[in-house]
């Protein structure tokens, strides 16, 4: 399935779904097609982007790594030239290094104008793209305001019950400028946490 539509939504799943028996071209190519959108993104900016998928462009999906299959999802769903991406929990299951590297790709592509909305398990990842976040528990907003005092409010972030353990689920996203736009849109980030007590 490709996580596009005409609509100008891509959806970045946390499985990722790459087509395992095309190659890593045959990926971006059918998103493309699928999607019917022109746009900035084309073949040679989201090379551009990730390099390695360049170098791997003939390799079949299903033999690519966790990365290289998430850089490829990632890619696949820029295709579509989407006006928001939703990302799943992009940094799941991937390693340390791993993460860093796609973190570095969230922040180009924020800086490249691409509104984003991402799920994410990992706080101090959305918490490195974030400008603006808000905190839900159990429905309700327990806390709202810049992303920096999130990261400095210990209270917030850890909560003082031992007993209580938190889940949070962190959402960014980036309102920018619309590409083809003339009209200024101040960019901003916000962030959304839903914590809640485990069983």
């Amino acid at each position: 399935m490709i996580w596009s539509t005409s609509g100008g939504i891509g959806f970045v799943p946390e499985d990722r779904r790459v087509f395992a028996e095309l190659t890593v071209w045959e990926n971006l190519d059918v998103a493309a097609r699928a999607a019917g959108r022109s746009g900035y993104w084309t073949l040679d900016a989201v090379y551009g982007l990730f390099p390695k998928l360049r170098e791997l462009r003939n390799r079949p999906g299903g033999y690519l790594s966790g990365g290289e299959q998430q850089m490829l999802t990632v890619a696949r769903t820029l295709m579509g030239n989407p006006e928001l991406l939703l990302l799943d929990e992009p940094s799941e299951g991937l390693a340390p290094l791993v993460v860093e590297s796609l973190l570095d790709n969230v922040r180009a592509l924020k800086a490249e104008g691409v509104t984003i909305l991402l799920a994410e398990q990992g706080v101090d990842f959305s918490l490195a793209l974030a400008d603006r976040v808000y905190i839900l528990e159990k429905g309700s907003i327990r806390h709202t305001g810049p992303a920096a005092e999130l990261r400095d409010d210990t209270a917030l972030r850890d909560p003082p019950d031992s007993k209580t353990r938190m889940f949070r689920r962190c959402w960014y996203s980036a309102a920018t400028r619309p590409r083809l736009s003339h009209m200024p849109v101040t960019t901003r980030a916000i962030s959304v946490s839903e914590s809640f007590e485990a069983a």
